[in-house]
């Protein structure tokens, strides 16, 4: 059992009630992820590792973080079948992204507005799927010459735009063109 799926199990057995913090999560899975890591050094994860998978779990929508409340500064985490039955949410998906909609939804888009370019904003609402996701999509097909952004004109950009700008290379993006 690799450190993800250890994390997932616990969230599902020990924190389906309350969720659990960092901390928790770090005592209740240490001895187990020093052996799934192969160490024998009684040494454990140090919060911010595990507070770096638990980031990278919830930007892939396999666990739900619920905020600070009260006197707490401690996050909650849960396994999203545990938040569903506490909180009635809907399970979270991994991704709903699909390349081949989200071109298509370009091509729309493109007509619609009679421009090459067309917000990235718009694209993440017609495709329905997480910015997260476009914006990855978007910089890999830029890298491969498949796509084109633009900064485009920030000064009439409503916040919803802004909002939805791509960051990369220390520029941001409201803009593509997919050729």
């Amino acid at each position: 059992m690799n450190l993800e799926e250890h994390l997932l199990d616990t969230l599902r057995t020990k924190g389906s009630k309350a969720g659990l913090t960092v901390g928790e999560i770090r005592k209740k899975c240490g001895m187990a992820w020093r052996k799934a890591a192969g160490s024998r050094k009684q040494t454990e994860c140090t919060a911010g590792e595990v507070r770096d998978l638990v980031h990278q779990l919830w930007k892939s929508g396999k666990v739900v973080v619920e905020p600070p409340t009260g006197k707490s500064q401690a996050v909650r985490v849960w396994h999203p079948e545990c938040a569903n039955r506490k909180f009635g949410l809907e399970p979270a998906s991994a991704s709903n992204f699909n390349p081949g909609q989200a071109r298509e939804d370009y091509k729309k888009l493109a007509r619609e507005t009679r421009s090459p370019y067309v917000f990235i904003s718009a694209l993440v609402k017609r495709s329905k799927c997480r910015t997260e996701d476009l914006h990855d999509y978007l910089v890999e097909q830029e890298s491969r010459g498949q796509a084109v952004l633009s900064t485009g004109d920030w000064s009439s950009a409503t916040e919803e735009e802004k909002q939805a700008a791509l960051e990369t290379g220390g520029r941001r993006f409201i803009k593509v063109r997919l050729p």
